[in-house]
């Protein structure tokens, strides 16, 4: 498996980022509209119950190639209830708690279609894709730059 990104869970602005570039993602990966768009609710759902908890956590993406597929860890330092809603939409499921008392969830579910253009995937372009900062980050960088000024 091939490390995509790592995101601290702190804000509800980094789900909407993530809806958004996620999408190109999951399509360059294989995965149909429907199959995105469900993944990425489910993926909302958990970062949400993350944010109410007021404890930061970490998401990471990974690509695993065979079975192609994208894969999603939540580490966070409390249980994370959301495993049996998760076992209904994604064929594989795992928690475990890692030595220092932290919890993580990995789950994913494999492309059923080719990746997009039948083209094979690469992770460079693939960490681009999830790299290219939203309008909304470009315009608090630009208020934060205003504020320092």
């Amino acid at each position: 498996m091939e490390l995509l990104g790592k995101f601290t869970i702190d804000r509800e602005g980094l789900i909407y980022d993530l809806r958004a570039k996620l999408p190109g993602v999951l399509s360059a990966i294989g995965y149909d509209r429907q199959t995105s768009t469900q993944q990425l609710a489910f993926l909302s759902e958990i970062c949400k119950e993350r944010l109410s908890l007021s404890r930061d956590s970490e998401l990471c993406l990974y690509y695993k190639p065979s079975p192609s597929a994208l894969v999603f860890e939540v580490i966070h330092g409390d249980p994370i209830s959301s495993t049996l809603r998760l076992n209904g939409m994604f064929s594989n499921t795992s928690m475990k708690e890692v030595e220092d008392g932290g919890h993580v969830l990995q789950f994913y579910r494999p492309a059923s279609g080719r990746s997009s253009a039948g083209k094979s995937v690469s992770v460079e372009e693939l960490r681009k894709q999830l790299t290219i900062k939203s309008r909304e980050e470009l315009m608090a960088e630009l208020e934060g730059s205003n504020a320092a000024l």
